[in-house]
């Protein structure tokens, strides 16, 4: 996969531009569509190691690598990733020191090139639609995700080793 050059970083993301910087993006989550290869990116975003967020595939066929270079992912990690016909969706985070934050979950319209971004707080690790829905398996339990509002719930622990599903409100 390309890497962001100091140049393009620069100008992605100016307030982080300072010397000593090394860019370590990676290929993060990831879905086969036919020939394409969907990817987001990752990196880490702590002691002098930076990136650029965004989303784009590998084309098997022409062996080349194309980005959709997303404005509103440039300061984000893809933490999870879901490719259909009409949109992609991407679980953002910011892997820093200590525990990831989420930075919600992203909606980018293939028709339109439009983003929106659904909060939700917690880190979402897998992303699937169900009917609907988008059901997001999270750092803290699941959200359900209908038109631009998302329901969280957590697993809660019973006395007899069991788990409830409990909303959070």
């Amino acid at each position: 996969m390309p890497v962001s050059t100091l140049g393009e970083f620069e100008q992605a993301r100016p307030e982080k531009a300072a010397a000593g910087r090394e860019i370590g993006e990676k290929i993060g989550p990831y879905q086969r569509v036919g020939k394409k290869i969907w990817v987001g990116k990752t990196f880490y975003d702590a002691e002098g190691s930076v990136g650029v967020g965004d989303i784009g595939y590998f084309d098997e066929a022409t062996q080349d690598w194309r980005f959709l270079h997303i404005p509103e992912m440039v300061n984000w990690s893809t933490s999870a990733i879901l490719v259909e016909p009409e949109a992609i969706w991407a679980g953002l985070s910011m892997n820093g020191e200590g525990a990831g934050s989420s930075g919600g979950l992203l909606h980018y319209d293939r028709t339109t090139n439009k983003v929106s971004i659904v909060p939700v707080a917690d880190v979402i690790l897998r992303i699937v639609r169900v009917g609907k829905r988008l059901y997001c398996g999270t750092s803290g339990g699941f959200a359900i995700v209908d038109q631009d509002h998302a329901q969280r719930f957590e697993f809660s622990p019973q006395l007899d080793g069991n788990y409830s599903i409990t909303p959070v409100i």
